[in-house]
């Protein structure tokens, strides 16, 4: 997935479970009307990242129990949900808008051209 060619992305860096990574991912990635394709969502979740592009995610629904069962099943590796586990978070081009969230903090930028890591 390359990530030059989103506009939004959205990190939950904090250590987070399964009921807040499903809360991020579907509220960073759906809208009332669908989906943000032009999106990309990332959290922090035991030892890894879940990464999930609005362009390609599957079955992502807004109620906390679909989910939840999404964040499970994308754990499990299951194929086809658009989402999948990488060892490190996605790398933000150079201009990109970009949310950064972690336990008492959140930093919002795309005028300084990259997050703080």
């Amino acid at each position: 997935m390359e990530a030059a060619r989103y506009k939004r992305f959205h990190l939950l860096a904090g250590p987070a479970g399964v009921g807040e990574a499903a809360r991020f991912l579907a509220s960073a990635l759906l809208v009332s009307h669908g989906v943000r394709r032009d999106s990309l969502a990332a959290v922090g979740l035991r030892g890894g990242w879940i990464v999930a592009a609005g362009d390609v995610v599957r079955h992502l629904r807004p109620d906390a129990d679909t989910a939840e069962g999404w964040v499970r099943a994308v754990l499990r590796g299951r194929r086809g949900l658009g989402g999948y586990i990488s060892s490190e978070p996605p790398s933000v081009p150079r201009g990109a808008s970009f949310i950064v969230v972690e336990p008492g903090w959140v930093g919002v930028s795309g005028v300084l051209g990259g997050p703080p890591w």
